[in-house]
């Protein structure tokens, strides 16, 4: 069911396998094939507990569970042992269900993405939620141009399909809104050039990575919705730039955005959530007038959070609990 142009990786992927492994090892190409096939659909990433991957691993119970871009579930890892864990109240005879792509992508995104690992089209709930033109994704939204409004606007139809003028009304506001179809497509056409440009640039020279960011983030801020996936993408670029040049208090605007981007995208106990609330935390350490009171409030609420996605023992959650009770320490001290 793979296309072409993947079986040809594959093809070339055991080509590799062969040089590196015994001859009476070997597997036969079409076996070889099969197995890099399942390899691809079954796998997961084995993540730390700040959700960034560091490998690959074959986890066959886990596989069992079907795909949902609203989990009830989510897998986090301990070394490599693998953990499937509830972030909501499971009823009787409710299927489990964790999400395979990134839940920040658009719908359409999500669905091409599924279809074309996974072969099969999502209708899941969220899914079904924002194909009617009554709900409005935020992901792919554009922002209301009432400076005063943060709503989500849905964004105009293609030129593809002779539109040029596009009317709408803010459903916060109340305001009229008008795009020039050309222009927002051209703009957000320009925005993902520089992104791309900056991620090229990212190994080689963090000035001028953070130049292209910033570019691309001056044209994506007036426009799109704050949960949009290019805006979103953009501020964690600059949040990561930012923090590699130890410029705190930008890196920490940056994360406050990307927490509130959060709790409109996930559930309250999603580890992303509890995982940027931490970071903020630690910015808010770094700096110079450190607000011990805003640390202790974001320390709390990450550990509420990771103490459901992650569990009381992970070793993350307790790192974020030792913090949480040296910032006490820091805030009686102070009310001393």
């Amino acid at each position: 069911m793979f296309k072409q142009e993947q079986l040809e990786t594959f093809a070339q992927m055991s080509m590799v396998v062969r040089e590196c492994i015994s001859q009476d090892a070997l597997l036969s190409a079409s076996e070889m094939l099969d197995l890099f096939c399942r390899l691809t659909e079954n796998s997961f990433s084995i993540l730390d507990g700040e959700m960034i991957a560091f490998g690959v691993g074959i986890y066959p119970n886990a596989s069992l569970l079907n795909h949902s871009c609203r989990p009830n579930c989510v897998v986090i890892f301990e070394n490599s042992k693998l953990m499937v864990r509830c972030i909501e109240q499971i009823n009787n005879d409710q299927e489990l269900v964790i999400n395979y792509v990134d839940l920040s992508l658009p719908v359409e995104d999500r669905r091409k993405e599924l279809r074309k690992q996974y072969f099969f089209l999502c209708n899941c709930e969220t899914c079904e939620y924002y194909k009617s033109k009554d709900h409005i994704d935020p992901r792919s939204a554009l922002r209301c141009q009432n400076y005063k409004c943060s709503n989500a606007i849905e964004p105009p139809s293609s030129l593809d399909l002779g539109v040029e003028e596009y009317t709408s009304t803010c459903k916060g506001c109340s305001r009229n809104i008008r795009y020039d179809v050309a222009d927002v497509e051209k703009r957000i056409s320009k925005s993902l050039q520089l992104y791309e440009k900056g991620t090229n640039l990212r190994d080689q020279d963090n000035i001028q990575a953070m130049s292209n960011f910033k570019q691309a983030f001056e044209i994506q801020n007036p426009l799109l919705h704050m949960a949009n996936y290019n805006l979103l993408s953009t501020r964690k670029a600059l949040f990561d730039v930012y923090c590699n040049l130890k410029d705190w208090p930008t890196a920490l605007s940056h994360s406050l955005a990307i927490v509130e981007a959060y709790r409109i995208l996930y559930p309250r106990t999603h580890p992303l959530l509890g995982i940027q609330l931490y970071a903020t935390a630690r910015i808010h350490m770094l700096m110079d007038n450190v607000d011990i009171f805003k640390v202790v409030e974001l320390l709390r609420e990450a550990l509420k959070t990771l103490e459901v996605s992650h569990g009381f023992k992970h070793p993350f959650t307790k790192m974020v609990e030792m913090n949480l009770w040296d910032a006490h320490g820091e805030l009686n001290s102070k009310k001393s």
